[in-house]
C-alpha cells in the first residue's frame, strides 16, 4: 500500500533515521535552499542508504539551480522548452496524458552514470535516474502539478517503475496519488514495509 504524508521543508528530519520508514520524498515546487543543513545532510545520507528522491522539473526549475539537489540529479539542467505532447510518456506507461495545452519540461542532458528512462523527440530527456550509494534520484523534466498529470493514469506504472519493489494497486493511485498531487506540500510516500 501507499500512504502519503505531507509535510513543509521546516518538519522534515535532520537526521536520515527520521526518514526510516519513508521508500520515496518528492520534492515539487520547493527552493531547497529552505533546507537546513542538518537537514540536507539527512537527506545526502537517506539516500546514500537507500532512499528514493524525486525531483520534479517544469516551469519552477530554476528553484534547483546552485542548490544541493541539483548536485544530485541524474541530469544537467538547462532551459525550459514547451512541447505540445509527451507521446513518449504515454507510450512508454500505456496512458494517453489529457493535455489541455502545451506541457513546459526543462530541457537537460544526462550527467555520468545516470540513466534516461523516458525520452521524447529529439531525445529530450524527459524522466532520469541516477544511482547514489544503494539509494536513487529521479528527474522529471515536467512539473508534476500540472493539470495533465494529476488525474494521468499512468502514474501508477511510473510509481511501479521508481518503486520496484511496490505493489500498488488502482485504490491507491486513484485516492493518495490525486491528493498528493492536488496539494502544493512536500509529499513523502511511506509504505511501512520492513527493509533488509
Amino acid at each position: 500500500n501507499i500512504y502519503v504524508s505531507y509535510t513543509t521543508v521546516g518538519l522534515l528530519p535532520s537526521c536520515w533515521k527520521g526518514y526510516d520508514s519513508v521508500d520515496i520524498v518528492v520534492f515539487g515546487n520547493i527552493s531547497a535552499n529552505e533546507l537546513s543543513q542538518a537537514q540536507r545532510i539527512a537527506l545526502i545520507d537517506w539516500i546514500y542508504s537507500g532512499g528514493i528522491l524525486v525531483v520534479s522539473g517544469g516551469a519552477n526549475s530554476h528553484n534547483l539551480k546552485g542548490t544541493f539537489i541539483e548536485k544530485l540529479l541524474p541530469v544537467k539542467l538547462g532551459n525550459i522548452q514547451v512541447l505540445k505532447s509527451l507521446k513518449s510518456l504515454s507510450q512508454q506507461f500505456g496512458y494517453d496524458i489529457n493535455m489541455f495545452s502545451s506541457v513546459i519540461i526543462t530541457s537537460s542532458e544526462l550527467v555520468k552514470g545516470s540513466s534516461a528512462i523516458v525520452t521524447a523527440d529529439n531525445d529530450k530527456i524527459i524522466i532520469a535516474e541516477r544511482i547514489i550509494g544503494s539509494g536513487k534520484c529521479v528527474f522529471l523534466a515536467y512539473d508534476y502539478l500540472d493539470p495533465a498529470f494529476r488525474s494521468w493514469k499512468g502514474n501508477r506504472y511510473l510509481l511501479s517503475k521508481i518503486l520496484p519493489n511496490a505493489i500498488i494497486r488502482e485504490s491507491d493511485i486513484s485516492n493518495d496519488l490525486e491528493k498528493l498531487l492536488s496539494v502544493n506540500k512536500l509529499p513523502i510516500f511511506t509504505s511501512y514495509k520492513p527493509i533488509g
